[in-house]
């Protein structure tokens, strides 16, 4: 077990995980109105959105054009930014001290749905 830790695949399985099962039921629930919204703000970008960073607009405008229509392309994006905190978390646990196992115990923390990745 001391290899995996060492080899960093803990990590990527945690991501193999986050992403296999978000896009597993990426379109089970269907549209989210804060989505319908997104995409009706990307249709006229602005900096000038209160209730939302402008990336955000600009984004949804972007998977519009690689996955028109497509809910889970639409969702493709924040799963990845939240693949990526899996990782950044276990760069800052290894950055403060943190041995390979505290850097595995990170991961899970981070790997759970949250509210703010519902934004493209």
């Amino acid at each position: 077990m001391r290899n995996l830790y060492r080899q960093g695949y803990v990590i990527a399985l945690l991501i193999a995980a986050k992403v296999g099962v978000t896009m597993a039921v990426a379109d089970r629930y269907g549209w989210h109105r804060d989505e319908l919204y997104y995409l009706a703000s990307s249709r006229h970008l602005s900096l000038g959105y209160v209730d939302y960073p402008p990336v955000t607009p600009l984004l949804a405008r972007l998977d519009e054009a690689l996955f028109p229509g497509s809910l889970p392309g639409l969702r493709l994006l924040p799963m990845l930014a939240g693949a990526a905190v899996i990782v950044i978390a276990a760069l800052i646990a290894r950055e403060l001290g943190g041995n390979r196992l505290a850097q595995a115990l990170t991961g899970p923390s981070r790997a759970s749905p949250h509210e703010d990745e519902a934004e493209p």
